[in-house]
């Protein structure tokens, strides 16, 4: 965390550490991706391509992987946009 003499110690209400994450091999958030939260859900794209759905309430996540090639190493920066059509769905 960031010290400061004038700011107070900023509350930590939720955390969530993507599987595989923490190493420079594993899927991680990197310059140029994205995390957009809506209603109930946040939606993170990770360097590899996959996108991550977790759900604010109860941690339960969805894990949509990005494509597999095999020997390659893939690089992504991609985000995440969220609309919505005339009926509000």
């Amino acid at each position: 965390m960031v010290k400061s003499k004038y700011l107070a110690e900023p509350d930590v209400l939720w955390s969530y550490q993507l599987p595989g994450s923490g190493s420079l091999a594993g899927p991680g958030l990197r310059k140029g991706n994205a995390i957009v939260a809506m209603e109930k859900y946040l939606f993170a794209t990770t360097d590899e391509g996959s996108l991550h759905i977790i759900s604010l309430f109860d941690n339960e996540k969805i894990h949509i992987k990005g494509p597999v090639l095999q020997g390659t190493f893939a690089e992504c920066h991609s985000g995440v946009s969220i609309s919505k059509d005339n009926n509000g769905d």
